[in-house]
């Protein structure tokens, strides 16, 4: 059965996933790096505007995104995943990631907010994980939904 794509759903996923016997969490780990996004249809439920919004997503941002999950899972950490509820179909939705890496640690952290399509401005960003922010795409309302 897939997992819901939202906070509870993706937490549980990680942690049935990390606590998985290794040879199987690596065998994940190397799909997700491989095939990011069949790794996400086959894992997580999604409805067609998702799923085109999946197929749209660029090579850049599944290289970035597969590389900071598979570096995480591979220490055997769970990455903080937030994802809002969106309130109108106007809204545009950011996928932001915050990553930390240090002499002895690495975090990383997955939000996925909603904002007004009209206001073309960024929301000050809180404290999710801490680190550097990186707002890697924007779905606006213009685009393919």
């Amino acid at each position: 059965m897939k997992n819901s794509f939202d906070t509870a759903g993706v937490i549980r996923f990680q942690q049935a996933l990390l606590s998985a016997p290794q040879d199987f969490r690596a065998l994940q780990i190397q799909r997700v790096r491989l095939d990011f996004k069949n790794f996400l249809c086959e894992h997580f439920d999604f409805n067609e505007r998702q799923l085109r919004q999946i197929s749209q997503l660029s090579p850049e941002f599944t290289a970035r995104m597969s590389a900071v999950i598979a570096s995480s899972w591979g220490l055997g950490l769970p990455i903080p995943f937030r994802k809002e509820k969106r309130l109108t179909d106007e809204d545009a939705k950011d996928i932001i990631l915050s990553t930390t890496t240090g002499n002895l640690s690495f975090t990383v952290g997955i939000w996925i907010r909603y904002r007004s399509a009209r206001a073309d401005c960024l929301r000050s960003e809180p404290e999710f994980v801490g680190g550097n922010f990186e707002r890697l795409w924007t779905f606006q309302r213009t685009d393919a939904y």
